[in-house]
């Protein structure tokens, strides 16, 4: 219960993503265009794991490691207030959160 309740709470990340990209203090518009880069490398992401967890035939990697991911970026993301580390933190959170977690 604890576990279904981590990933829902991770999963807001969608919902506030781009009042969060706007904190790095760009217009509304260079805000929008800055959450396009970390879906995109959460589909890569979520591909390549996925592909690798069906050749290797293992499975506890390939969901726990994204979301330990996740958590860094979290804290990365609330422990500094320069530009460059919140925006790598955020190109980490949506990967770590989309890419571990299996889909029903």
């Amino acid at each position: 219960m604890v576990l279904l309740f981590c990933f829902v709470a991770s999963g807001t990340v969608t919902n506030l993503f781009p009042t969060i990209v706007q904190t790095l203090g760009y217009s509304n518009i260079i805000s929008l265009l800055l959450t396009v880069p970390p879906y995109v490398l959460g589909v890569i992401t979520t591909f390549a794991n996925s592909w690798h967890a069906d050749r290797t035939g293992e499975r506890y990697f390939h969901i726990t490691l994204p979301l330990f991911f996740a958590v860094a970026a979290f804290i990365i993301a609330a422990a500094t207030t320069r530009t460059a580390p919140r925006y790598l933190a955020m190109m980490l959170m949506i990967p770590g959160v989309y890419t571990g977690p299996p889909a029903k």
